[in-house]
């Protein structure tokens, strides 16, 4: 254990760091070069604050006199001071994500800008390894689309923008929210995005095979399931989750298929325990105090949620509300059914272990 909190106190420090600046380099290769260019041309005169590099709101002549001013520069899009340092606080679980396809995480954060003097929403990449990747960064294209879960998968990053709130002669009421979609170099697809419904508490999202698992922030805990690809709602259920007795409500949600006969869901409950469940919503048990609450400075007790899941580790990786992160491995081992076997064949379970210590020191 000694050796995860001081992985997790070296990622923090990582992290701290403050604003950066607008990067020509668009297609991310170090080169500010044609590519470029013909990315900058197809986003003329939108609002896209990717490639708005002076930051007036339009992609228009001064930003063309920008990229001609870096044609040809060998840049790094992560040169310059990082604005990791002013978001930072403002994540939770639900903003904070792992795409298993390109092994990088992503958070989405809403926060002040020091820099550009206003509230912005962008997303954060990582590596593997939480080193930055800022040239993989980019901005939501709307500063008034409040940003609640990302989830990441099939070169897609899906972010949930919550419903506007409406006031009609004292009687309120809520638009749905939305998922927006964005290629992972930042890139909006409009025509993918999708509603999901009055759930202004979502408590977390998490992309595999083509599905959306999302889960509430209140009770009762309900586990919602979407098609990308269809962009509807295809089932949900209500799975019976509890602790000291009472019934909890979930922070995050994590699929992984071990395998056929177990299709499991990890739902983090209100302190920061796993439950294990079926994608039938039948439960399994419950990993408790899987990730130890922590105290900071000033002795109040540090919020968690998430988790995010790498696979080839075996490792949950869990982010807390000053934005720094935990990994830890767990045995779940207890929790997984015997596949079937034909005839007389030797029956085993399965197993999925995590790394030794020192592949994540």
């Amino acid at each position: 254990m000694k050796t995860l909190l001081t992985f997790a106190c070296l990622m923090a420090l990582t992290f701290a760091s403050t604003e950066a600046e607008a990067c020509p380099d668009f297609d991310g290769d170090g080169v500010v070069s044609l590519p470029d260019y013909s990315l900058f041309v197809d986003h003329w005169n939108t609002a896209e604050a990717r490639y708005d590099l002076n930051g007036d709101g339009s992609v228009n002549l001064p930003d063309y006199q920008i990229l001609v001013s870096r044609w040809g520069d060998r840049v790094q899009c992560s040169e310059g001071p990082d604005d990791w340092g002013s978001a930072r606080r403002s994540v939770s679980g639900s903003n904070f994500t792992y795409d298993a396809q390109s092994g990088h995480f992503y958070v989405v954060a809403g926060f002040s800008s020091p820099s550009k003097n206003k509230i912005v929403n962008k997303v954060f990449a990582f590596s593997s390894e939480f080193l930055r990747l800022r040239h993989l960064d980019f901005y939501l294209d709307n500063h008034r689309d409040v940003p609640v879960a990302i989830a990441a998968g099939g070169g897609r990053i899906y972010v949930v923008k919550q419903g506007a709130v409406n006031v009609v002669r004292g009687v309120y009421s809520y638009d749905p929210d939305s998922i927006l979609v964005y290629t992972t170099r930042g890139e909006r697809v409009p025509g993918l995005d999708f509603t999901i419904g009055t759930y202004r508490s979502l408590g977390g999202l998490f992309y595999s095979g083509g599905l959306i698992y999302a889960t509430n922030h209140s009770y009762p805990t309900r586990v919602l399931v979407y098609s990308v690809n269809q962009r509807r709602l295809l089932r949900h259920f209500d799975p019976n989750i509890w602790v000291a007795g009472t019934p909890d409500v979930a922070f995050g949600i994590v699929h992984v298929p071990v395998n056929a006969a177990n299709d499991l869901l990890f739902v983090v409950g209100s302190r920061n325990q796993l439950h294990v469940l079926d994608t039938s919503g039948k439960t399994r048990g419950t990993i408790g105090d899987a990730f130890t609450v922590l105290k900071n400075e000033q002795g109040y007790t540090r919020r968690g949620a998430g988790p995010a899941y790498v696979p080839r580790l075996g490792t949950f990786y869990h982010v807390w509300d000053d934005g720094s992160f935990t990994a830890k491995a767990f045995d779940i081992g207890p929790y997984l059914r015997r596949v079937p076997t034909p005839g007389n064949a030797r029956k085993r379970t399965p197993t999925v272990s995590g790394p030794s210590r020192s592949a994540i020191a």
